[in-house]
């Protein structure tokens, strides 16, 4: 049965279909097909794309979070963050250990503060030499080799010294190292194909 249109909707008949001014429905039948239909898929799909690009936003920020980077310090030092980890075998000393992506070699500084201390001379009578004990692991059949430079200003080169124990044993390479000065240091670190470059930042004691 055909509905009467509203007095306010004249309407035009055309063949099965009804066509007022307020829209457009089927004899017969009380379906109207105006533009609230229409709308309510745009209203969805509106929603759905919203939806879609709050979830790749926030996964992009879990990533951009879950990737590790250097800690800036308030001089501009881009600090290596340690790893959470440590080598098989090696001493499980906790948020002490630095290491490349692949973890061919780490490096641990057995928790020093990176505060310079005593003198820059050695005295041979003590065998006091300067620096700090540094314990390295890396790939077993290469001989590791350990330059460093300071990156914000002039002063001699790191110096990396086995003369105690020259010999590797195994992927164990215990060493001195000394920065001559303080200041950011960039530390570099290779043993076949492999690679660590740290910077760390030395300072002297405070006055």
């Amino acid at each position: 049965m055909t509905r009467s249109p509203s007095p306010h909707c004249p309407r035009t008949p055309t063949s099965d279909r009804i066509v007022t001014s307020c829209g457009t429905r089927f004899a017969g039948s009380g379906h109207r097909t105006d533009g609230s239909t229409a709308m309510d898929r745009f209203r969805r799909l509106s929603l759905g794309l919203l939806f879609v690009c709050f979830v790749n936003a926030d996964a992009q920020q879990t990533n951009q979070r879950d990737m590790p980077g250097p800690a800036n310090t308030g001089n501009g030092c881009p600090i290596s963050p340690r790893v959470a980890d440590y080598p098989a075998r090696g001493p499980s000393v906790s948020n002490a250990w630095y290491a490349n992506a692949d973890r061919t070699i780490w490096a641990t500084f057995w928790g020093w503060d990176f505060v310079r201390r005593g003198p820059d001379e050695p005295e041979p009578k003590t065998r006091y030499e300067p620096g700090q004990k540094v314990l390295w692991y890396k790939p077993t059949d290469y001989a590791l080799k350990v330059t460093g430079k300071r990156i914000d200003g002039a002063a001699p080169p790191l110096v990396y010294d086995i003369a105690r124990d020259p010999r590797p044993r195994g992927p164990i390479q215990p060493s001195r190292v000394y920065f001559p000065a303080p200041g950011c240091w960039e530390i570099d670190a290779k043993a076949g194909s492999s690679e660590l470059r740290i910077v760390v930042l030395v300072k002297n004691p405070a006055p």
